[in-house]
This record gives C-alpha cells, structure tokens and sequence, in this order.
C-alpha cells in the first residue's frame, strides 16, 4: 500500500524525493507486526505506533493555516516556539526513558487522533514520521539515512524563513537550541501563528532550486 503514496508530505514532497520503493511494503493501515506480535496487536487496535512527538517545523504550521488546519496541539506534551512546534522538556525525556515497545497511551503524540485512529496532520507530517517504520527490512538503513536528510532539511529552511520573518541570529541560535534542549514555556500564540505564516510566505516564493540548497545530505555537512 505505501509504495503507491507518496512516501514525503505534500509540501517537503516538492522539493526532496526519496527513491521510489523506500516505504515499506504495507503501511500501519495493514499492519504485520499487528498480526504476529500479540502485545503489538492490542496497541495497535488502540493507538498504533504514534507514541512520541515529532518536530513540527514553522513553515509546515503556516502552510497548515493556510489549508485551515491548526497547527496548535491539542495536548500539553508539544509546545509551539517560532522555529516549529517541539516536544516539551518533560515529554521528550519520558520518551527516552521508555523503549518503543513499552510506550502507552501517555506517550501519544498530539496531532493523533483517537476517534478515527489517523494522523490529524498527515498532509502535512514530517519527514522522520513520513519514513518511519517499526520493524526490519531491506530498505531500513536507506529510510533512516533519508529520515536524517529531510529533518536537517527542514531544520534548515525553518531556520532560513525566521531570518526572512525578521528574526535576529540571536534569537534563531536560541531557537535552534529547543531542538536538542526544549523550552519550558510556550510562546505567545498569537506572535507564534504569525511568524509561522511568515515563514510558509517565504518558503512558498522560492523555487525548488533554491530550496535544495539547504539539502546537505548526511556526511557532506
């Protein structure tokens, strides 16, 4: 199934394009390890493997508002900063603390949807979600090389529309932080939506040349 969708989301699709057959054979509509793993079975049925929470960054937010779609979470485990939505300090370390196949419902992201059990942001998901598989195959080590492609992609870009949003290299250095050390805090969210509009307005008026200048794939940085 997931080698006839697109393997990126609608907007970082545009511009990075993973080599066809990367996703795996099926995809969690389907699930195989559902059926062979009993524990997995009963996560599965509940809230399949979206137990931990991705980077959202700024100029997928603002594409997101231009579609209607909030790119506010709904629960306390991500918080909204200009550079993109993160996961909370607290957050971040239960997940580490907690091995995949441990996580329960508590480590659920928030764009998850328990009533229809979908991604609420799929069109709009990152790239480690876009290649993300729970177990082995062939193509592991590929989707993994690519997975770290696209986030340093994102995080550049992301970084590149806050300096078009008029932010100094200050506050993105302190920005850029948050990836690896979170904040505590959220941001104003009525400052945060606007500079997430400013960056998808930046972003979406620069050709794929342009881009993919800020493609550096991995071990040529």
């Amino acid at each position: 199934m997931s080698n006839q969708i697109p393997v990126m989301n609608r907007v970082i699709g545009q511009w990075l394009n993973p080599p066809q057959g990367l996703a795996p054979a099926v995809d969690c509509a389907n699930c195989s390890r559902a059926t062979f793993e009993p524990d997995r079975a009963a996560r599965w049925r509940d809230y399949k493997c979206c137990a931990f929470q991705p980077f959202i960054a700024n100029f997928y937010c603002g594409a997101m508002l231009e579609a209607g779609v909030s790119p506010l979470p709904a629960a306390a485990q991500a918080v909204a900063q200009p550079i993109g939505v993160l996961a909370t300090r607290e957050f971040r370390n239960l997940c580490d603390a907690t091995p995949d196949r441990n996580r329960t419902e508590a480590h659920l992201c928030a764009y998850y949807k328990r009533e229809s059990r979908q991604c609420g942001i799929w069109q709009f998901r990152p790239g480690e979600c876009s290649l993300y598989y729970c177990t082995n195959d062939d193509n592991k080590a590929a989707r993994e090389r690519w997975s770290e492609r696209a986030f340093a992609f994102e995080t550049n870009v992301a970084q590149m529309a806050l300096v078009y949003a008029g932010f100094s290299p200050g506050r993105i250095a302190e920005q850029v932080t948050f990836l690896n050390e979170p904040p505590l805090g959220l941001a104003s969210v009525s400052d945060v939506l606007e500079v997430y509009r400013a960056c998808w307005d930046w972003v979406k008026s620069q050709s794929r040349e342009d881009l993919l200048a800020f493609d550096i794939p991995p071990g040529r940085g």
